[in-house]
């Protein structure tokens, strides 16, 4: 493991040629292997960004041929990582931080979308009858409350990140509850997910939540459902993500 110095530019604005103008300099040190979260939190944190309603863009210029690449999750994170071992120099393949209000984007989301675009949570609705109400009341009364959160980014014509939570039913299969597709994975987005989820599934007795370790996830949790136990997935910590 090194340490990698990385020039942050902020304040600026990219203009029609792709070139990022009129910006301020800052720089931070972070480790080789540094995921999306902390990395995105380390800018936040040396820009003074309240991420709790800001949406931070990370973008970098590879060479002035090609377009300005966007740092979105883990693995764009790693491509940017390899790519600056090959120079480490501060002033080599700097950050061009922009920043975005949540809450504005949020509304103009609402006003412009259809359901199931950015800024509404939707629950999964079921085709309804006296038998399948019961059916659902009963899986999901007599199994265990542990419910399962997740973020994927969406690709192809579909862009933005879709936020799931599913649980687990009474007979073993997997049961999805909600969704929905937020601009970016952020303390934001994942603050104001959560509290849609609550106030339409509440908290249950002995529940749970279980996620990878995304920073965003779990200041969330700890904010929406204060004292609830929450449980990072065995999968992503063998895979060391």
């Amino acid at each position: 493991m090194s340490k990698i110095p990385i020039m942050l530019k902020s304040n600026g604005n990219w203009d029609n040629y792709g070139r990022f103008r009129d910006f301020e300099v800052d720089a931070i040190v972070v480790d080789d292997n540094a995921n999306y979260g902390i990395l995105s939190s380390t800018i936040a944190e040396q820009l003074s960004i309240d991420t709790s309603d800001k949406i931070i863009e990370i973008k970098y210029i590879v060479n002035e041929n090609c377009p300005p690449m966007e740092i979105r999750n883990d693995m764009g994170v790693r491509a940017y990582m390899e790519t600056k071992k090959e120079n480490k120099n501060l002033g080599s393949y700097p950050l061009c931080i922009s920043v975005r209000d949540f809450n504005m984007e949020l509304a103009i989301n609402n006003e412009s979308t259809s359901a199931g675009s950015s800024g509404s949570l939707n629950l999964l609705e079921f085709p309804s009858s006296p038998a399948i109400e019961e059916y659902q009341s009963e899986i999901i009364t007599e199994s265990t409350p542990v419910v399962v959160v997740d973020g994927t980014f969406l690709k192809s014509a579909y862009r933005g990140i879709m936020l799931t939570v599913i649980t687990m039913d009474a007979v073993g299969t997997i049961f999805p509850l909600a969704y929905a597709v937020v601009d970016s994975e952020n303390d934001a987005s994942w603050k104001w997910f959560f509290e849609q989820f609550k106030e339409a599934y509440g908290e249950r007795p002995s529940m749970c939540v279980v996620s990878d370790r995304h920073e965003s996830i779990l200041k969330a949790t700890s904010v929406v459902y204060p004292g609830l136990a929450h449980y990072s997935c065995m999968w992503h910590i063998w895979t060391n993500i």
